[in-house]
Formats: C-alpha cells, sequence, structure tokens
C-alpha cells in the first residue's frame, strides 16, 4: 500500500511546524484486525515520518500523529515524580510507561502501565531510580477531540467497509 499518497502538502506543512515546535512527535501505528494492538514511535524528522509509513504494507490501517507527545511527564521515577503523575492523571485512566530516549527506527520502548492510581503507584515504584516518560493514553478512536481546534493530531485511516 501507499500510505505515503495520504499525507498531502498541506499535512506535511503541519508535520514540519509541529516538529519545529517540540522537535519530538508521537506516531501511532494501528493495524485493525491485525493480532497485534497499537504500536508507538517517536519521531525527530520528517523523514522518520516517510520512512515510518513507508514501511506499512498491512492492508488497513490507522496512522495517529500527534502534536504534542502525550507522554510529557518525564524524569527519575520517584517520589516526587509520582506525586507529579498522580496529580496529571486522574484516577482510573489509561496510563502508559515509556523508557525516554527511543527514537525511530527504534519502537517506543513500552515499561508498563494500567488504569488505576494504584497501578500508576505500583508501576512507577517498580522502575525506582530510572529515567521514565509517561502520561494518559490518548483515544484515536475520539474524533471529537482529534479534529478539535486547535489541530491536535493529524489521523489517515484505511479500512475495508465490512457492512457494504
Amino acid at each position: 500500500m501507499k500510505y505515503l499518497d495520504l499525507l498531502a502538502d498541506a499535512h506535511w506543512a503541519y508535520l514540519r511546524d509541529w516538529l519545529a515546535a517540540s522537535r519530538e512527535l508521537m506516531v501511532d501505528i494501528y493495524l485493525p484486525r491485525s493480532p497485534s494492538s497499537s504500536s508507538k514511535w517517536f519521531v525527530r524528522s520528517l523523514a522518520d515520518i516517510r520512512s515510518l509509513v513507508r514501511r506499512q504494507h498491512w492492508p488497513e490501517i490507522v496512522i495517529t500523529i500527534y502534536r504534542e507527545c502525550p507522554y510529557s511527564i518525564r524524569g527519575v521515577a520517584d517520589e516526587q515524580l509520582l506525586r507529579t503523575a498522580l496529580q496529571a492523571i486522574p484516577d482510573n485512566t489509561s496510563f502508559s510507561i515509556f523508557a525516554p530516549g527511543q527514537y525511530y527506527p527504534k519502537l517506543g520502548c513500552y515499561l508498563g502501565g494500567g488504569d488505576t492510581h494504584e497501578e500508576l503507584t505500583r508501576e512507577l515504584r517498580l522502575h525506582k531510580g530510572a529515567q521514565v516518560m509517561l502520561g494518559a493514553d490518548p483515544d484515536p478512536s475520539d474524533k471529537e477531540w482529534i479534529y478539535s481546534f486547535p489541530i491536535k493530531a493529524l489521523q489517515f485511516e484505511v479500512t475495508k467497509n465490512l457492512h457494504a
């Protein structure tokens, strides 16, 4: 599949501006009806995005590129970072923890996650002393949030119409 054709010049302009402002974007690749769930990639250039998208061959795909990395709580896993995370991430909200510095072509290094403050506390204490980045997981199916203003993400979707 030629998924790069989904990105028009205007999309590349957005992405260039976003990278200039933040120097890092997160790309979520979801492959509907595949044995795996979504994969998260952290990119630092338009060339990284082009290469990542070019490598995709699954017949159905949802590509979501986030303007701001949702895993913005960063630092050494300690009690202070835990307090910051507990204030920033509401209880009963899905969250993930990644190792920082894992940029494309490496897949984001998932360290753990969960849905409750109890799980958040346990996960951060499990990684005590390690450099981590974490935050609430975005929901790429929340179209209202994705297409709100200002634009928070670009999403490209190719799926089969199973109801035709």
